[in-house]
């Protein structure tokens, strides 16, 4: 399909006239008229302002193929609006009431991170004085903390 072709397919569709276009864009009717027989192309600036009007890419205006998008009256953004479920306030509500308690648990586990990492540090430290109860300590009392952390 060529520009002229598609520039009157989408006026048509717009439910719009040569003049009225014509209005619209700033120039004459014979200029659509032109642009629509294929006698003359729009500049680069008229291509972009009829892309716009028309709710169409530059692309598709220049280029041989489909559009792919919707034509005016028809919106994407109305079918998205339709396919998206409503949420109520109660549902956001419960939503940030448990995102809330998640948050405390998780910052829970990690300072029991750190505590484990604490406990082993200061046990390692004490096998000086009594090797195996120091050592036993040091590493049995980290892994039940993190154990827990992960519970």
């Amino acid at each position: 399909m060529k520009l002229g072709q598609k520039i009157a397919d989408l006026r048509k569709k717009s439910g719009l006239s040569q003049e009225a276009l014509a209005e619209k864009m700033n120039v004459s009717r014979q200029a659509v008229s032109k642009w629509e027989s294929n006698q003359s192309i729009p500049d680069i600036k008229k291509i972009v302002d009829l892309s716009e009007l028309f709710g169409v890419t530059t692309d598709y205006l220049l280029k041989n193929g489909t559009p792919s998008f919707e034509l005016p009256g028809k919106s994407s953004e109305e079918k998205i609006e339709k396919a998206l479920p409503a949420i109520t306030d109660q549902e956001i509500d419960q939503y940030l009431e448990v995102a809330k308690k998640a948050a405390h648990f998780e910052s829970l586990s990690i300072a029991l991170f750190f505590v484990a990492l604490a406990i082993f540090c200061l046990f390692l430290s004490f096998t000086f004085i009594a090797s195996r109860i120091s050592g036993t300590i040091a590493y049995t009392a980290p892994i039940v903390i993190i154990a827990i952390a992960l519970g």
